[in-house]
C-alpha cells in the first residue's frame, strides 16, 4: 500500500506551494508517509493524459491519493465523478483535504456522493465565472483600445470640424466624412471645446 500526493495548477507561472503545504500538514497529522508526488502545471480542461491522471489509474487496491482540494483533480462535474468512481472501484482511497472528504469503495454512500457532487458543481461554477470574467476583461480592454484609436483619429481636427459645423454640415455628415460615429464626434467636440479650443 502506498500514498500518492497529486498537485495541479493551471499555469506554468503559478506555484504549488500552498497545495504542498496543505498535503504535508495533513500527512503529518495523520502520520502518513507520502511515497510519490505528482505535480502538474496544466489547465483542468486539457486531456487526462496531459494532466497525468493516468498515473493515478496505475495505483493499486489499498493505495491512497491525497489532493489539496477537489478543483485540482477536475473542473467539471462529469470528469470528477467519472475519475472518482473509476479509482474507488479499484479499491483506491481519495482524500480531498480542503473539503475534509475521504472517498473509497466502502465509503461511496449517498451522503458522500451528494457532498462530492456539491463541491464538484461549485468548482465547475467557479471555473465558468473565472472564464467569463477573463473574457469580459479582454472585451473591455479591446473596446477601450478601439475607442482610443478612433478618438486619436480626430485629434488636431477640431478647427476643421468646427468649420464644417459653421458651414451648416450636420454632425451625421461630418461623422461619416471622418469615418467615426456621432457619439465619438460628440465626445471629441466636448474635449475640443474644453481643452484644445482655448489653446488655439
Amino acid at each position: 500500500m502506498g500514498t500518492v500526493a497529486y498537485l495541479r495548477v493551471s499555469k506554468t507561472n503559478q506555484d504549488l506551494d500552498a497545495q504542498r503545504l496543505s498535503i504535508v500538514n495533513y500527512s503529518k497529522f495523520k502520520k502518513i508517509t507520502i511515497n510519490k508526488w505528482i505535480e502538474v502545471k496544466i489547465s483542468a480542461t486539457k486531456k487526462e493524459q496531459d494532466r497525468m491522471i493516468g498515473e493515478l489509474y496505475k495505483l493499486n487496491k489499498g493505495d491512497i491519493i491525497l489532493i489539496a482540494e477537489i478543483s485540482r483533480l477536475a473542473r467539471s462535474i462529469n470528469q470528477l465523478t467519472t475519475i472518482v468512481k473509476d479509482l474507488t472501484d479499484k479499491g483506491i482511497t481519495i482524500v480531498f483535504i480542503k473539503e475534509q472528504l475521504e472517498l473509497s469503495n466502502s465509503k461511496m454512500n449517498i451522503t458522500n456522493k451528494i457532498v462530492l457532487y456539491t463541491f464538484g458543481i461549485l468548482a465547475e461554477v467557479a471555473k465558468d465565472l473565472h472564464s467569463m470574467r477573463v473574457k469580459e476583461g479582454l472585451q473591455k480592454n479591446t473596446s477601450r483600445k478601439k475607442k482610443k484609436r478612433v478618438f486619436n483619429k480626430l485629434m488636431g481636427k477640431g478647427l476643421e470640424i468646427q468649420g464644417y459645423l459653421e458651414l451648416g454640415l450636420s454632425k451625421r455628415k461630418i461623422a461619416k466624412r471622418l469615418n467615426v460615429t456621432i457619439n465619438t464626434l460628440d465626445t471629441y467636440l466636448k474635449y475640443f471645446y474644453e481643452n484644445e479650443l482655448n489653446n488655439n
